[in-house]
């Protein structure tokens, strides 16, 4: 049925290694608890299917809509909040000094979603203002 229940991590599984920074810690005001929550940037150093949503959910923070490792569905983001801004390869045609790199700023429903939460710290309001600023506009998804 494609649920994942307890721990993805398995001794027989393959290795995978994520990078995983909160760059800001931010409260959903609209919860009757306030939850908190981080925004984070996470670099996976393998490519393991589902690695980002798995190492998260074993630490203990699952990202915000992923009901299969463990996030709550939430009333302002109506999806997972996981968004790749930016992918570094080689270019195996050799062009470019052998690497490529493309980004892309937040969806609109992502960037409407991040909008509505509320930076617990200055710092923290400095990040979501960054990210809100890159990229300029938002893209339609």
């Amino acid at each position: 049925d494609g649920s994942h229940s307890g721990s993805c991590l398995q001794m027989e599984g393959k290795p995978a290694r994520t990078s995983v920074v909160a760059i800001a810690h931010l409260l959903d005001l609209d919860a009757q608890r306030g939850d908190a929550l981080s925004l984070a940037v996470a670099r996976p150093a393998t490519g393991r299917t589902h690695q980002i949503r798995c190492h998260l959910s074993h630490l203990g923070h699952p990202l915000v809509g992923d009901v299969q490792y463990g996030g709550q569905a939430v009333s302002w983001c109506s999806r997972m909040f996981l968004h790749c801004a930016s992918l570094a390869f080689l270019d195996p045609s050799g062009r470019e000094g052998g690497r490529r790199s493309v980004s892309a700023p937040l969806p609109v429903d992502l960037f409407a979603a991040l909008s509505q939460l509320h930076a617990t710290d200055e710092e923290s309001a400095e990040a979501v203002s960054a990210v809100l600023a890159a990229g300029c506009q938002p893209r339609e998804r």
